[in-house]
């Protein structure tokens, strides 16, 4: 009999209204469990024959129907500028020891996607930003606002003016055509069954990782199970 898969996500999308620069309102919540995984023979557990088993499904990760169009050795990072425990994160993904594992990843950070609330404003920032080539430089600075200064979003034009920023380019850049873009990559993720909240991270685009365990190591797991290379194999 196959057991509930439980997996231990951080900050659920679930949120109070606030006052916006851009305006809109909270409307939706992310709610539900993975369903029971069933175990099967498969060419992955062939593989897996010939791979350290270290890390299990239903407990360590899950498995989501998959998106496709990925670069190979492909994670993703699925977080909200406005979540702490995706703040906290940065500390770990940031590290060098995170960055020594992930050396031979495609990684790639992404915003939760969402239209409506603080959610959907700090996604349009980042779609903004992105466009911009700052969303790894400015964007982590508007994190850390919020963070660590208490920014309040009514106030991103005074953050923005700080940093050299036009609002009038953001306000453009956070509602065109390639904004729309990032915003259906990014749902590809949140949309699938299984995802429960922030951060999140997606292997392969096919296993959502459980943030309790160490991220990097499930990851390079699941590359090796996948046939691509990991940390392990590069260095033989």
């Amino acid at each position: 009999m196959s057991k509930k898969a439980t997996i231990v996500f951080a900050c659920m999308i679930t949120l109070p209204v606030v006052g916006l620069l851009i305006k809109n309102h909270i409307t939706q919540e992310q709610s539900g469990e993975p369903k029971a995984q069933v175990v099967e023979q498969s060419d992955l557990e062939q593989k897996a024959k010939n791979t350290e088993i270290k890390f299990v499904e239903g407990e360590h990760y899950i498995k989501i129907d998959p998106v496709y169009g990925l670069p190979s050795n492909s994670v993703v990072e699925v977080l909200w500028y406005g979540c702490p425990h995706c703040y906290n994160m940065e500390e770990k993904v940031s590290s060098k020891e995170f960055k020594e594992k992930s050396k031979d990843w495609n990684f790639q950070q992404i915003h939760f996607a969402k239209k409506d609330g603080p959610v959907g404003f700090d996604f349009r920032i980042y779609a903004a930003l992105k466009q911009m080539g700052l969303d790894s430089t400015i964007g982590k600075k508007y994190m850390a606002a919020l963070h660590e200064d208490g920014l309040d979003r009514g106030s991103f034009d005074s953050f923005a003016k700080k940093n050299g920023l036009s609002v009038d380019a953001i306000q453009e850049l956070s509602s065109n055509e390639e904004a729309q873009n990032y915003y259906n990559f990014s749902a590809q993720f949140s949309e699938r069954e299984g995802f429960k909240g922030v951060p999140s991270f997606i292997v392969e685009g096919k296993y959502i990782i459980n943030n309790a365990y160490d991220v990097a190591d499930v990851a390079n797991y699941l590359l090796k199970l996948e046939g691509g290379s990991s940390e392990d194999d590069t260095q033989k």
